[in-house]
């Protein structure tokens, strides 16, 4: 065991002097800590940034269908604004990935790279349908393409095709 990933629902929903003592409980037994968050609280993020050792967040959406895709409230969406551009800056190691359901498009997928130029590492992820779900994953070679198209953007990487 080398690290503990803090995930969830959403982990920046708990109480935060009682996640930076889990952080520390963590990490006083050796152990790296990461974060998983979908940057909707980004003050409780810029807290806990000093002490976790990396970040994942999830950009569901680009902005501009952010409300109509996730039902985000405007103050949500207002810090999603700034967690991207909290980890933008930052110096903790940290990434943004994006699961390509199939109500995504390419254009949408490069739309979310524009807001994410200047990012140091992004991740397009295979949708993998439920049982109950009439959706359908993208087939690899068509999220390799669009892979390649945001590439153009920022970097990007492929995970689970």
């Amino acid at each position: 065991l080398d690290a503990v990933v803090l995930t969830g629902g959403e982990p920046t929903l708990e109480d935060t002097a009682e996640l930076v003592a889990l952080i520390e409980n963590i990490k006083a037994l050796g152990l790296k800590v990461k974060l998983d968050t979908n940057g909707t609280d980004s003050s409780k993020l810029a807290t806990l940034l000093p002490y976790v050792d990396y970040v994942a967040m999830d950009v569901k959406a680009p902005l501009s269908k952010y409300r109509q895709i996730t039902c985000a409230s405007d103050s949500e969406l207002f810090s999603i604004k700034n967690s991207i551009e909290l980890l933008k800056k930052t110096a903790v190691d940290n990434e943004f990935r994006t699961t390509v359901v199939p109500t995504l498009t390419e254009a949408d997928l490069i739309e979310i790279a524009q807001t994410l130029k200047g990012c140091k590492h992004y991740y397009l992820q295979q949708y993998v349908p439920v049982e109950t779900d009439s959706l359908h994953s993208y087939p690899p070679k068509t999220i390799k393409c669009m892979a390649e198209e945001v590439s153009k953007v920022v970097p990007c990487g492929i995970r689970g095709v």
